[in-house]
């Protein structure tokens, strides 16, 4: 699910949802003039109690 697009005086913000941590998995950041910035977490850290 995806939030709710945020406008901005740059362009339009777009992100997932906030998680209990006040954090986001990934956002794009869609300026006017066409350029886009994005960012999207890879991988992770994960806890596996010494498990593999």
């Amino acid at each position: 699910m995806i939030e709710q697009p945020i406008d901005a005086i740059d362009g339009v913000l777009v992100h997932a949802p906030v998680n209990v941590a006040g954090r986001v998995g990934s956002y794009a950041l869609t300026y006017r003039t066409g350029r886009t910035d994005s960012a999207f977490v890879i991988g992770g850290v994960r806890r596996n109690n010494g498990e593999d």
